[in-house]
């Protein structure tokens, strides 16, 4: 279950309906839509193949709105701010090119295998192993770092969102995607409602200030957490031993350990907020 757009539901019966076989033209290629994969209140998700390259391809179609137009402007202005990373050294998903279809701003991306959520789903949500867990934190951190260094909150991190570039060939190397909601870090300001409740950090939670690393520790679901890490039941044992685990400490870089590790208010807080 990808989440390439945010929340589910219909798409306006105002916008032009884009249908499977359909070719959408951008700058540099044309793009047969194969397939949708997502659909959201900001349009659909198709996968698609670039004509030119034969490559699989991953279109993001913006619904035509007057309501979306500035989410539209903000999602775009937030891709060309992270389009000077390298993606395959950041774990950023690629970003290619911008285009307008029918009246529709179209966004394409590389096309990822499948999502951090699909994983847990296809494995019946049995724990990942310590060292499968390492891999993921030590790419997650090198993203958030990255984004970082260019003052940009993802503020949508979750399961659905941490993409396998392809398990066959590269087992493990992820990518962020979904830009859909990330805002520069200037514009933060105390209060600010972000995240979708089961995602939300305990700073934002309370209301308390936060800054580019609140993101860190809080890209697992409440209830996703013991498939993910093999919390223990107990919130008293998940506090003093789990948060984090010593051999995770070992294994980060010593400069993302001090910025990103919980801080002692996010594991004080942790037990009322995940009851």
């Amino acid at each position: 279950m990808s989440s390439w757009s945010s929340d589910s539901f219909g798409v306006s019966a105002l916008t032009p309906e884009v249908q499977a076989d359909q070719t959408l033209f951008g700058s540099s290629s044309g793009y047969s839509v194969l397939e949708f994969i997502d659909e959201g209140c900001f349009g659909k998700v198709a996968k698609c193949r670039n004509l030119a390259t034969k490559e699989s391809m991953v279109v993001k179609i913006l619904k035509e709105d007057v309501d979306f137009i500035p989410d539209t402007e903000k999602e775009v202005s937030i891709l060309e701010v992270t389009s000077v990373l390298n993606p395959d050294h950041t774990n950023v998903v690629k970003f290619f090119e911008q285009f307008e279809h029918m009246g529709q701003t179209c966004l394409a991306f590389e096309m990822p295998d499948r999502s951090l959520y699909d994983l847990l789903y296809e494995r019946d949500w049995k724990p990942l192993a310590l060292n499968e867990i390492r891999i993921i934190a030590k790419q997650l951190l090198v993203a958030l770092d990255a984004l970082k260094g260019l003052g940009i909150l993802h503020t949508d991190i979750k399961p659905d969102n941490i993409m396998f570039v392809n398990m066959q060939d590269q087992p493990f190397k992820i990518k962020f995607i979904d830009f859909g909601e990330a805002i520069p870090a200037s514009k933060v300001q105390l209060g600010m409602w972000l995240q979708s409740t089961g995602f939300r950090a305990p700073e934002v939670a309370l209301g308390l200030p936060f800054t580019e690393e609140y993101e860190a520790a809080n890209h697992v679901k409440a209830e996703e957490r013991q498939s993910f890490i093999d919390l223990p039941n107990s919130l008293d044992d998940l506090v003093n031993d789990y948060l984090p685990t010593p051999m995770l400490m070992i294994q980060l870089p010593v400069h993302l350990t001090e910025d990103y590790l919980p801080t002692p208010l996010l594991k004080i807080q942790l037990p009322g907020l995940l009851m």
